[in-house]
């Protein structure tokens, strides 16, 4: 699952998650940076993060088991593999179809597309006003600059928009104001795509709200301008309007 950060890519795992026959760990970021596999740079990224730190925790991975498995996987796609085969060891999910959530994974997409040619692509897109107001806002990932939490949406959405030709009957992209508008089409919809049955969580499904529209508190009519500028070629492709 990809796309810009604060799209509502949590709320989409976590119903996903509700599913007896998904599973998905906390973010991973292994596709994230664009230093190669082995680096000390890479390498410092994961060890030493304490946002990371915690998502292992939460998935039942030791940081000695981390170590264990960074130091036996030769690429990401290893890491990811073996990551994966231990989170689901951990929480006994033998048998089960995993996934990644990691929005920020989308800047290495064409390497996550090649080390696992078979997997199928969520791609959640949110109207660039929402996510770079929620960046601005800054209560999970912070981008106070409007210029900078602009480019965050476009440059997120466009590598997926320029991917989906490659990608074809692999990809399903869906607006996150369809997801809160219908839940049970959009996920009637999506149980399709992955091949599972119809059968998400009904109490998560009853806890989505209508989109807040934080946009019309948070963002100035000087800053819609310069959104405008940087996103409405990439927004217009999705049918958004400004």
């Amino acid at each position: 699952m990809v796309g810009s950060a604060r799209s509502g890519t949590t709320l989409l795992r976590n119903i996903l998650r509700s599913h007896d026959n998904l599973v998905c760990p906390e973010e991973t970021h292994f596709y994230r940076w664009a230093e190669a596999f082995g680096s000390n740079r890479f390498s410092a990224h994961l060890i030493n993060s304490k946002v990371l730190q915690k998502h292992r925790k939460i998935d039942g991975i030791s940081e000695d088991e981390f170590k264990v498995i960074s130091k036996k996987a030769t690429s990401k796609k290893d890491l990811m593999t073996l990551y994966m085969h231990a989170f689901m060891k951990s929480n006994s999910h033998k048998e089960k179809r995993w996934f990644d959530k990691t929005p920020q994974n989308v800047y290495r997409l064409p390497l996550i597309v090649h080390d696992f040619p078979n997997a199928q692509y969520i791609h959640l897109v949110r109207h660039p006003y929402n996510v770079v107001a929620s960046l601005i806002e800054g209560k999970a990932i912070k981008s106070p600059d409007v210029f900078a939490a602009a480019n965050f949406w476009n440059e997120a959405v466009s590598i997926v928009n320029t991917m989906r030709q490659l990608l074809g009957p692999r990809l399903h992209e869906l607006k996150y104001e369809d997801l809160l508008a219908e839940p049970r089409e959009q996920l009637a919809k999506l149980a399709g795509f992955i091949g599972v049955e119809n059968a998400f969580g009904k109490n998560v499904i009853r806890r989505i709200r209508s989109e807040r529209e934080r946009h019309e508190d948070i963002l100035s009519d000087s800053d819609r301008k310069i959104i405008f500028q940087i996103c409405h070629q990439t927004a217009c492709s999705y049918g958004y309007t400004f």
